[in-house]
């Protein structure tokens, strides 16, 4: 009796059907072999869309850039670049503080409003060498963006220095000016006078550049060691002369672009654009 109850209770299990564990994850759309199972491979993929993108070209139409082309060539957008996230165009444009004049721009964009920062002029009526050049630096502070220009414009010699941090803020310049007029040299930083000349001594242009070259020794010799930027000698040729008109972060596989004046012709301005 014993022996035919326990053939019938198995009879029983066996028409219940207990799925095995493979087959119940098939049923529920699974792979049966945990063994062939792959999961997706994760990627970060930065957003090419950026809300600080700007179409340069657009807004101020296409420049081009040459060691040698003609202003009315190089008019527009140059190139663009990122500086810590921010893209930044490089243009030249005329000036809009003086119609007559032709100044190297960083444009961008600051919540809904394009942002830009004029530098040289780069041409003038009167201007016989200007130079432009954006360089990054990358400080103990952090990433930096320094823009250094020289003019000699007239019987006028000017330099100056900006230093911005990565919002594009300005947190240091240094702005050297003198001329034949007064060859003794007035110096501001942050916009704010440091030296400044009380006694007029006239001389000629090259007594003038030399005056202010020894002004940004003293001055800058501290500032680009804090930002370790190393200098350059900026020479050009005054009164038939190749003489020294300024100083310049050297170039660097950091350099962004270097803009300058080259000559006139009865056409148009010549520039080096590079």
């Amino acid at each position: 009796m014993k022996i035919i109850l326990a053939l019938i209770l198995t009879l029983i299990l066996s028409s219940c059907g207990f799925e095995s564990k493979s087959e119940f994850k098939k049923d529920m759309g699974e792979t049966a072999s945990e063994e062939k199972m792959k999961f997706p491979e994760i990627k970060y993929v930065s957003n090419t869309e950026s809300e600080d993108d700007v179409d340069f070209e657009k807004v101020y139409g296409k420049g081009h850039m040459s060691s040698k082309i003609y202003l009315k060539d190089a008019l527009g957008f140059l190139k663009k670049f990122d500086f810590a996230g921010k893209k930044i165009g490089v243009e030249v444009l005329e000036s809009s503080y003086s119609p007559s004049s032709y100044t190297a721009v960083l444009a961008f964009k600051d919540k809904d409003n394009i942002v830009e920062k004029e530098y040289g002029p780069l041409v003038t009526s009167d201007n016989v060498f200007s130079q432009v050049n954006f360089d990054l630096v990358e400080a103990e502070s952090g990433p930096c963006l320094i823009a250094s220009q020289v003019v000699i414009d007239g019987k006028e010699t000017k330099s100056a220095y900006y230093i911005y941090n990565k919002y594009m803020s300005l947190i240091d310049s240094f702005h050297f000016e003198n001329s034949t007029d007064d060859v003794n040299v007035n110096v501001y930083r942050m916009s704010k006078p440091v030296e400044a000349s009380e006694n007029p001594k006239p001389g000629d242009l090259e007594m003038a550049i030399s005056k202010r070259i020894d002004k940004e020794e003293e001055y800058l010799k501290e500032i680009f060691s804090v930002y370790k930027i190393e200098s350059q000698d900026v020479k050009a040729e005054i009164n038939g002369r190749k003489v020294l008109v300024g100083l310049m972060p050297a170039t660097s596989s950091d350099r962004i672009i270097e803009l300058k004046l080259l000559d006139k012709d009865k056409n148009d301005a010549i520039l080096s654009i590079k």
